[in-house]
């Protein structure tokens, strides 16, 4: 699931620190070209449609696989995940 940063953790610090982010937004590698020079399989979803044709895709084919999900393109989940939920004793 690649959104160009760590989703997650920067929804963690909009939830607790008031949206001050630190370490969240990351220069990501292009997945394919990296995928290639490894001589690795790589499958990009653009959209949620196509993930029954990339995964048949994906599971047959021989060897390594790297399914890439841009969740950029995908859009933003209905609800933010912030992590487990904590008990407050």
């Amino acid at each position: 699931m690649n959104d160009s940063r760590y989703g997650v953790i920067r929804n963690i610090q909009d939830d607790i620190y008031g949206s001050r982010h630190c370490y969240v937004d990351l220069h990501t590698p292009d997945f394919a070209q990296f995928c290639a020079s490894l001589k690795v399989s790589h499958f990009k979803l653009d959209e949620p449609d196509q993930t029954a044709d990339t995964l048949a895709k994906a599971f047959a084919t021989r060897g390594t696989v790297v399914v890439e999900e841009d969740m950029n393109a995908w859009g933003s989940f209905a609800a933010k995940f912030a992590g487990p939920i904590v008990k407050k004793d």
